[in-house]
C-alpha cells in the first residue's frame, strides 16, 4: 500500500505542481498585472486542490485496501472450494484502478468543488482557523454531493472485463475473464463503498 500511495502522491504533485507555477511567476517579471493575477488565482486553486486531494487520496487508498482485503478474506473463509487463486488475483488487481485511473476523475471533482468555493475569495483575504474549517467543510459537501466513491475506485459496472483485458499485468496470460465469483466480490465492494 505504501508504494502505491507514494506513486499516487507523485502523480498528484506532478498534476498540481504549485512550486513550478510559482517559479514561473517569479521568473517572468515582464508579465502584465492582469496575467499575474490570473496566475496567482491558479496557484490558489491548485494549492487547495492538492491539499484536499492529498487527504482524500490517503484516506481512500487506505480504506480501499482494507476493504478489498476484508471482503476477499471473508470470501475465502466462506468458500468451500480452495481453487480460487485466479479470482483472488483478478479481484486484487482492481486495486490498481484507483491509483492509475480513478484518481484523475477524483481530482477533477475536487478541483471543481475548490473552484466553486474559492474563486470569489480574494488572494489577500486572511483566514481564521474557523473560516478555513468552514471553507473545507463546504468543499467536502460539494465533493460528496453528486456521487459515491465507488466510481473512482472501480471501473463502472459492466466495464470490468474491459479493465481486465487492458490491465491484466502479472496475471496469467489471457485467462482473465469475469466470472460469477469475481462479479459477486466486485458488487459487494461497490455496496460497501456506497454506504
Amino acid at each position: 500500500m505504501e508504494s502505491s500511495l507514494n506513486n499516487l502522491v507523485k502523480s498528484l504533485e506532478a498534476e498540481c505542481n504549485v512550486e513550478w507555477m510559482i517559479s514561473v511567476l517569479k521568473s517572468n517579471l515582464q508579465m502584465d498585472q492582469a496575467s499575474r493575477l490570473d496566475r496567482w488565482e491558479d496557484v490558489k486553486i491548485t494549492s487547495f486542490t492538492r491539499l484536499v486531494a492529498l487527504v482524500y487520496f490517503t484516506a481512500l487508498q487506505s480504506f480501499v485496501t482494507k476493504t478489498l482485503i476484508h471482503i476477499l478474506g471473508r470470501w475465502i473463509h466462506l468458500s468451500s472450494d480452495g481453487e480460487h487463486r485466479l479470482t483472488e488475483e483478478m479481484y486484487l488487481s482492481f486495486s490498481w484502478y484507483f491509483c492509475n485511473i480513478g484518481w484523475k476523475d477524483l481530482i477533477l471533482k475536487i478541483q471543481t468543488a475548490v473552484k466553486k468555493e474559492l474563486l470569489s475569495v480574494s488572494l489577500k483575504q486572511d483566514f481564521t482557523f474557523n473560516q478555513l474549517k468552514e471553507t473545507i467543510d463546504r468543499i467536502r459537501t460539494e465533493i460528496h454531493a453528486h456521487k459515491d466513491f465507488s466510481c473512482f475506485v472501480l471501473p463502472l459496472e459492466g466495464k470490468e472485463q474491459d479493465f481486465l483485458g487492458k490491465y491484466q499485468g502479472g496475471l496469467e496470460n489471457g485467462s482473465c475473464f469475469m466470472n460469477q465469483d469475481l462479479t459477486k466480490l466486485l458488487n459487494e465492494t461497490r455496496d460497501y463503498l456506497e454506504r
